[in-house]
């Protein structure tokens, strides 16, 4: 189902769901529910092309998880779970431990930055990015 079922009456669960809705919801005044935010570790989505970016679709609303093990998200209301960039362990959300001690790392906007790195070691950039 798309959820709308538990937002019009709390005591019916949703098909293959627990009836639970995550995130905060809104109705607005033509009666429809909007997703407002969703909690850390999830990425809210909205539209037809599942992102928060695209053709908005009530019906597609939800807080969609990343995966735990190989996607971080920095915020959930407008990014999108991306994957953990080599280098970094990644626990679905905004934490991230580095593999190689000493290794320093940064948030940059929704992204993960090697800024640097221990004796030894030096930055490889394995994307390209214009600039």
């Amino acid at each position: 189902g798309d959820g709308s079922c538990s937002l019009q009456d709390p005591n019916l669960l949703c098909p293959g769901g627990d009836g639970v809705l995550v995130g905060e919801w809104e109705q607005n005044d033509e009666g429809i529910w909007i997703l407002k935010s969703c909690p850390a570790g999830t990425q809210l989505v909205n539209s037809t092309d599942g992102t928060s970016d695209g053709t908005f679709s009530a019906a597609s609303q939800q807080c969609r998880p990343c995966s735990t093990q190989t996607q971080f998200i920095i915020n959930p209301n407008t990014d999108s779970c991306q994957r953990c960039p080599a280098g970094v362990r990644c626990f679905g959300n905004a934490t991230f431990v580095p593999v190689t001690a000493g290794s320093e790392w940064v948030v940059d906007g929704d992204k993960l930055k090697l800024t640097s790195c221990p004796t030894g070691y030096f930055i490889i950039n394995s994307t390209v990015e214009a600039q």
